[in-house]
């Protein structure tokens, strides 16, 4: 692991979190979400997470979504983050194991989008559910 993924996520966090709520109105942050390279690395970042919070895991369009409620949630600017989805690189492989986009609630909307962000290496995803209606409990 190239990074310890308290500090990719909190960098995240504290550095785009607040551009992405602006960037679409009524957005609430989500979650953050990390893709990865290899298998290897996936499975790296599923086990350091256990350390974070909460991980349960669930079958997604073929691949494993393992997501983190954190233990100790971080809170900037009136936004509050609790949860991190780590996405299994079962069916498309990543350019980094990283942070690549954070999600935002944004109630009634139709159907998942994605805008960039000030960093080409990560984007923003607004989508209607949040991530304490997506993660399974555990």
């Amino acid at each position: 692991m190239t990074a310890p993924i308290a500090k990719q996520f909190s960098d995240a966090f504290n550095l785009y979190a607040a551009e992405g709520r602006a960037a679409h109105a009524g957005a609430e942050l989500s979650h953050v979400c990390f893709k990865f390279a290899s298998q290897e690395s996936y499975a790296d970042y599923v086990t350091a997470a256990k350390a974070l919070g909460t991980v349960t895991s669930e079958q997604f369009n073929g691949k494993e979504i393992t997501w983190v409620h954190l233990a100790a949630p971080l809170e900037k600017d009136g936004q509050r983050l609790e949860y991190l989805e780590l996405v299994e690189p079962r069916t498309e492989k990543h350019a980094f194991n990283g942070v690549a986009n954070i999600g935002y609630a944004v109630a009634g909307l139709s159907s998942a989008v994605k805008l960039a962000s000030s960093d080409n290496a990560m984007s923003f995803r607004y989508q209607s559910l949040h991530a304490k209606q997506m993660a399974p409990k555990g």
